[in-house]
């Protein structure tokens, strides 16, 4: 059963040309300031959680009101730069993941029409060699190299003993 195509899109080459330009400044920007994490350190440090967030926001706070009971060893100009910096990048990120979404749902309906009409064609080819239309069967055969392990009810032509 033929299904609608999910999605129509074509991006000019323009859009491309500014769509490039924008990830490339990006990556100057960020270019030797941000850090990339193996998994096991992503699983090491975790994410944030809101309310964690509130939470650190109030220790600062009691940093700044309370300076004569923040221990030595915490540097708070560091806190402060780093509390500064996260806030910055916290609507970034937000912004970021929107289109990152967009990016990506876009991209699964795209997939998602292509695998359709192909698997439409390779059905289709399959009825067609079955029948020996011409060149079908070594066409087929090739598509099939994609399911292996399933035998093909299309086999190719034997040689006469």
């Amino acid at each position: 059963m033929a299904i609608e195509n999910l999605i129509s899109l074509e991006l000019s080459a323009d859009e491309q040309k500014k769509l490039d330009e924008a990830l490339t400044a990006i990556e100057q920007v960020i270019g030797g300031k941000f850090i990339s994490l193996t998994p096991s350190e992503r699983q090491t440090y975790g994410r944030v959680s809101d309310k964690t967030e509130d939470w650190i926001r109030k220790v600062k706070d009691s940093m700044e009101q309370n300076p004569s009971l923040v221990l030595s060893h915490i540097d708070v100009a560091e806190y402060n730069r780093d509390f500064e910096t996260r806030k910055v990048l916290i609507p970034r990120i937000n912004r970021l993941e929107k289109i990152y979404n967009l990016f990506e749902d876009t991209n699964m309906l795209l997939g998602a029409d292509l695998y359709h009409n192909a698997i439409t064609f390779y059905k289709g080819l399959k009825a067609s060699a079955a029948t020996d239309a011409p060149g079908a069967k070594t066409v087929y055969n090739t598509l099939a190299a994609r399911f292996p392990g399933r035998p093909s009810s299309v086999v190719a032509t034997s040689t006469p003993k």
